[in-house]
């Protein structure tokens, strides 16, 4: 009977988890309606300490994260979801503001929060 529970909670833990992100993307409340871009439009990502061209401003920010029993979520794959949600939200480029890394005590993925910025230029578009 031990034997049975243990494959059951282990078929469990197997199905539980999932290649989902949490994404939390919100609009500044005095930005504009953008129009969205196609899903993998080419965009500039900005690390932390890399500053936006002049002339940008944001309009908007986005969370990708764990969504509780995430799987296949290290940071290139997590990178690849925040210019996405950049893109879908109509964004000129992504300002990668904070990293959580994955860590036993943390979350299981690797955690990323971005400024959404719109720029006079459209030089952060690769």
């Amino acid at each position: 009977m031990r034997g049975r529970r243990t494959i059951a909670l282990a078929g469990l833990l197997i199905v539980g988890c999932s290649e989902e992100y949490m994404v939390q993307v919100v609009r500044q409340p005095d930005a504009p309606m953008l129009t969205q871009r196609a899903e993998g439009c080419l965009l500039t990502v900005y690390r932390e300490a890399e500053p936006v061209p002049a002339g940008c401003r944001e309009v908007g920010d986005v969370f990708v994260g764990d969504s509780g029993a995430t799987s296949n979520c290290a940071a290139p794959r997590t990178l690849d979801e925040v210019r996405r949600q950049a893109c879908l939200f109509g964004a000129d480029a992504a300002q990668v503001v904070r990293v959580h890394p994955a860590s036993f005590t943390g979350s299981s993925c690797d955690q990323i929060r971005a400024r959404l910025p719109v720029c006079e230029t459209r030089e952060t578009r690769q």
